[in-house]
């Protein structure tokens, strides 16, 4: 499902797990509109956020655009880990694959805790 609306960022704020939250104000929306974004409440969503018109070079940016939906709405923790650690790849860009960045990350967790367990 598409939805386009236009309105104004309101404000936002970082959270805790490093992620942002924002709001979005827009006019009166129609029926239909609302029934859609009511629709999409608690799903993964893409997002492009322009202060200009949207472009079709634009748009296609964002429909190639993959993201990593999870299924069902409760993650597992490792999910929740790995989902985590792919935001702050994206934050970092460290020039690396998010694979080879998981990897990596995940083996600094090992060694972390493999560290304390050698200590008793």
């Amino acid at each position: 499902m598409n939805v386009v609306i236009d309105g104004y960022i309101e404000g936002f704020r970082s959270l805790k797990d490093k992620s942002i939250k924002f709001n979005i104000h827009t006019q009166e929306l129609d029926k239909e509109t609302k029934a859609d974004l009511f629709g999409l409440e608690s799903e993964y969503v893409k997002i492009l956020v322009s202060d200009e018109n949207i472009t079709d070079e634009k748009s296609k940016i964002l429909i190639d655009t993959e993201i990593d939906k999870p299924h069902g709405k409760k993650l597992s923790q490792s999910q929740r880990l790995r989902l985590k650690l792919k935001q702050l790849w994206e934050i970092q860009d460290e020039g690396m694959t998010f694979e080879t960045y998981y990897t990596m990350k995940m083996e600094k967790i090992i060694e972390h805790y493999d560290s304390i367990i050698t200590q008793f």
